[in-house]
């Protein structure tokens, strides 16, 4: 009696069995969460039908949006008679960057007569000095602006050193 019981229950594991991977189930494409795993006989004896199962993708963290940057602008301002050099960095517009920058030109040494050489935003700015020239450049990088500014400068004098250097980048908001 033992081996027809041995017999019995492994006929209803091996069924069992059959239950839990037969979890495909007969479908007309994969919908969402779905996959198709294969066909199976149409019923009708013609053709065949697509067999799907569902997918678990598993708790997958949602996408965080993308970051959010806000531009900083600087700007500087010369006054050729006087000398007086006035700046600006990491303000949220032209408009404020030069405004500042001439402002802090004009109080320097009584300068009236200040102009905005460059206005600049997310970048960098350099002004090289040499002999009687100057020179004053935006870069992507303060490395990239002063070298600008010293092969510029060399071209003219051999004195050639940087007087200002500065980067306004822009901000992680988000």
């Amino acid at each position: 009696m033992r081996p027809a019981y041995l017999l019995c229950l492994l006929m209803t594991l091996l069924s069992l069995g059959k239950g839990v991977h037969a979890q495909a189930y007969p479908c007309s494409g994969a919908g969402p969460g779905e996959t198709v795993v294969g066909e199976s006989p149409a019923g009708n004896g013609v053709g065949s039908v697509p067999l799907c199962q569902r997918v678990d993708r598993g708790s997958v963290a949602p996408q965080l949006p993308p970051p959010k940057w806000e531009s900083r602008w600087g700007a500087v301002a010369i006054d050729v008679p006087s000398g007086s050099l006035g700046t600006a960095t990491n303000l949220s517009s032209k408009r404020q960057a030069v405004k500042a920058a001439l402002t802090d030109c004009q109080s320097k040494h009584g300068s009236t007569t200040c102009k905005i050489d460059l206005s600049y935003s997310n970048q960098c700015a350099a002004m090289v000095v040499g002999g009687k020239i100057y020179n004053v450049n935006p870069g992507a990088t303060m490395d990239e602006a002063i070298q600008t500014g010293m092969n510029m400068c060399r071209t003219a004098a051999s004195d050639c050193h940087v007087y200002y250097s500065a980067c306004s980048s822009a901000q992680r908001i988000q």
